[in-house]
């Protein structure tokens, strides 16, 4: 499976593979959620010896013990840690048979926006579609119904949902109210659609464009406009000269006194493009500062990540191995406490 950058450091998936490779890890024995409170997951599996991901993750996420990251971290940094341990959990999942899911009753069993951690990240990975290996089937359960806690059935590559149905009737018809989640992005490294999205973003910035385009032309228009209503102003200006009639002096005098206003004009826009030139030089120089900074900032990003690259790639071997022949991993004893 690709490693999962977008949320864990290659130090912290490090540690939780190391987690889950242990003896605590029990095939086909675990248990996703979705929809009911966390509690109530939690007790039902732990009714049934089954594994929820706090189980398995042991004391990662045992807030009292120090390997558990949880107050170093603030709340959205803590809730990108348990969705890169979901990934990892779902991806040992998938490589056994079967999976129980534990949700609502039908009709409605997952959250209708389709944004939560188990409907992004755990179901698609569980299920093979980013390109891992997949379960058999997948099983459901609805322990929040009397007398269903115990019922189990295949939603899976075949969906027996009507089997449940016939004996326990649509629950829930009055519409549930689903508690609000982020918007997350779908789980995947396909490069597909990190290219769709470029496409999108780039038809968006070409028709931002044209609008801008098509509004820098109506100032155009009103220019014009009041040319032509300056033209109209001029008309009897040309003709007004001694006695208010048409005449030479008064042709000459209006083009003095044009020639003398585009003179004063020309020395205000010089001493303007003067100080737009100062102006320009020191933006410049700021600039150049700032392209300068930058580059060396991008060259030490681009060192970190080629440093934490080749950490992934080792760790991703070394998991392969293990899959391959885990006799060559010897176990270590764990020392029991008292």
């Amino acid at each position: 499976m690709a490693l999962v950058p977008q949320y864990l450091r290659a130090d912290e998936e490090a540690r939780i593979h190391q987690q889950f490779q242990g003896d605590t890890w029990h095939r086909n024995n675990q248990v996703l959620w979705t929809g009911i409170l966390r509690d109530e997951a939690q007790h039902w599996a732990d009714e049934h010896e089954m594994q929820t991901l706090t189980t398995a993750m042991g004391p990662l996420m045992d807030v009292s013990h120090p390997l558990c990251l949880r107050n170093q971290k603030s709340s959205e940094a803590w809730s990108k840690y348990i969705k890169g341990a979901s990934a990892i959990f779902a991806w040992y999942i998938s490589r056994g048979e079967r999976v129980t899911v534990l949700s609502p009753p039908p009709p409605e069993r997952f959250h209708p926006s389709g944004q939560t951690n188990y409907q992004v990240i755990e179901e698609p990975i569980v299920k093979g579609v980013l390109g891992t290996s997949a379960v058999s089937r997948i099983e459901m359960v609805h322990p929040t119904v009397k007398g269903a806690e115990d019922i189990y059935y295949q939603v899976w590559p075949v969906d027996n949902t009507t089997t449940w149905t016939a004996r326990f009737g649509q629950l829930n018809v009055r519409r549930r109210r689903w508690r609000m989640v982020k918007t997350q992005k779908a789980f995947s490294n396909r490069l597909g659609v990190m290219e769709i999205a470029e496409i999108h973003q780039e038809a968006k910035e070409e028709k931002a464009k044209k609008g801008e385009g098509g509004k820098g032309g109506e100032p155009g228009e009103v220019e014009d406009e009041k040319g032509e209503e300056r033209g109209k102003e001029g008309e009897p200006g040309e003709g007004e000269g001694e006695g208010g009639g048409k005449g030479e002096k008064g042709e000459e005098g209006q083009k003095e006194g044009q020639e003398g206003e585009k003179g004063e004009e020309g020395e205000k826009e010089g001493e303007e493009g003067k100080g737009e030139m100062e102006k320009t030089t020191k933006e410049k120089t700021n600039e150049k500062k700032g392209e300068q900074k930058a580059k060396k900032k991008a060259r030490k990003a681009k060192k970190e990540k080629k440093k934490a690259m080749k950490k992934a790639r080792k760790l991703e071997e070394e998991i392969v191995n293990y899959w391959e022949d885990p006799n060559q991993y010897p176990k270590k004893e764990k020392k029991m406490d008292g």
